[in-house]
C-alpha cells in the first residue's frame, strides 16, 4: 500500500484532563466543577482513593462515588474504570491517580519489594512495571468518556513577605506524584495553587495559556465545552467547496471571527443548549457560517457579556433578520 499524507484536522474526542496540586489546594472540588460543566445533564462517577473525602462535596454536586481501598494496583483501578463505562457514566473522575504509583500496592512499593530479593537487579526490574504502567495509561487515554484525574503534588515551603513586611512560610506544589512524564499524556494539565487558582503546564486546547484559572468558575468548563463543539466528527468528510464559500455564495467567517465567537461564548449569559448550538454553527465544516452572520453573532454575544468582561461601547444593533440568532 502506498503511503499518503492527508490534511490534518481536529476530530471529536473525549477530554483527558489532569488536576495537580498539593493537599488542600482544591483539586477535588475543581475536578467536580469541570465534570459538571462537561456533562451538565449527564452522569458523573468518581473513584475515591482519598479516604472518602470526595463525599464531603455531595451537597454541592451530584455524583456517584466508588471508594477504592488498598491495594491500589493498576488492575483494581482498571476494574473500577470498567465499572464506570458499563454503568454508562458521561464523566469519570479519578481522585487520585497518585496512589496507583506510590500508594499501598502501587507500582513503586511493589518494585521496591522486588528490589529487596536476593540477587535482584533494580534496573532490570523496571521492565515488568514499565510495561504495566504503559498499558495502564493507554487504557485511560482510550476510555470512551471524559476523564479528569487528580494528582497529588510534592510539597515544599518557601518564605514569602506578607502585607506587613514580615516573612512567613507558604506551601507550594512541585512535581506531580506519579511516574515522570505522565502529565504530558493529558489534553490539559491544571496546576492548582494554594489560593485555589490554577496555571497550565500543558494545554492542547490553547485556551488557558498565560492566565490564572478558577476551576470552580463555570465559565472555565464552558470554554472547554465550546472548544469541543468545534471539532468535526471522526467520520465526517469535509466539503471542499465549503472552504471558500457558504451555501449562498457569500464569504464564510474568518478564523479571527471564529476565535472571537469562542472567546465570547465562554462568558456570555446564555444557556448551555444555546451555547452549544452557537459553537456548533461557528465550527460546522460542511455548512460554514457566513462572514456577515459571524459579525451578527459577535455583536449578539457581546451584548450578553457581564459588565466587567467588555469595555463600555455604543449599543449594538439588533440582528438584521430581527429574529433569534440560531432558532
Amino acid at each position: 500500500m502506498t503511503m499518503q499524507f492527508t490534511k490534518a484536522s481536529r476530530q471529536t474526542a473525549k477530554l483527558k484532563l489532569a488536576v495537580a496540586g498539593p493537599s488542600g489546594s482544591g483539586k477535588t472540588l475543581g475536578a467536580l466543577a469541570l465534570a459538571h460543566a462537561l456533562a451538565p445533564t449527564g452522569k458523573v462517577a468518581l473513584i475515591d482513593t482519598e479516604n472518602h473525602s470526595a463525599s464531603l462535596y455531595g451537597d454541592k454536586y451530584s455524583f456517584d462515588v466508588l471508594d477504592l481501598e488498598p491495594p491500589y494496583t493498576s488492575a483494581r483501578y482498571l476494574e473500577a474504570m470498567r465499572a464506570a463505562i458499563d454503568a454508562g457514566y458521561d464523566v469519570l473522575i479519578i481522585d487520585s491517580l497518585s496512589h496507583q504509583w506510590n500508594g499501598d500496592g502501587g507500582i513503586l512499593p511493589r518494585k521496591e519489594e522486588m528490589d529487596k530479593r536476593p540477587g535482584s537487579n533494580s534496573y532490570t526490574n523496571w521492565a515488568t512495571f514499565t510495561k504495566e504502567h504503559t498499558s495502564f495509561v493507554a487504557a485511560i487515554l482510550h476510555l470512551p468518556i471524559h476523564v479528569i484525574a487528580t494528582l497529588r503534588a510534592k510539597q515544599d515551603y518557601v518564605l514569602e513577605t506578607n502585607d506587613k513586611g514580615k516573612q512567613q512560610p507558604k506551601k507550594v506544589g512541585l512535581a506531580p506524584v506519579q511516574r515522570e512524564g505522565l502529565e504530558y499524556e493529558f489534553t490539559t494539565v491544571f496546576d492548582v495553587q494554594m489560593d485555589h487558582r490554577a496555571t497550565v503546564s500543558k494545554d492542547r486546547t490553547g485556551l488557558f495559556s498565560d492566565e490564572l484559572v478558577n476551576l470552580v468558575d463555570s465559565r472555565t468548563g464552558k470554554r472547554l465545552v465550546a472548544w469541543l463543539a468545534t471539532a468535526k466528527p471522526a467520520d465526517a468528510v469535509p466539503d471542499k467547496a465549503a472552504v471558500a464559500q457558504s451555501t449562498n455564495g457569500t464569504s464564510v467567517l474568518s478564523k479571527l471571527q471564529q476565535d472571537q465567537i469562542y472567546n465570547l461564548l465562554a462568558t456570555a449569559d446564555v444557556n448551555d443548549a444555546e451555547r452549544a448550538k452557537i459553537a456548533k454553527a461557528a465550527g460546522d465544516p460542511k455548512k460554514p457560517m457566513s462572514s456577515q452572520r459571524a459579525d451578527e453573532c459577535i455583536a449578539f454575544l457581546s451584548r450578553l457579556q457581564p459588565p466587567e468582561a467588555i469595555p463600555d461601547e455604543e449599543p449594538v444593533e439588533e440582528l438584521t433578520d430581527g429574529g433569534a440568532l440560531f432558532p
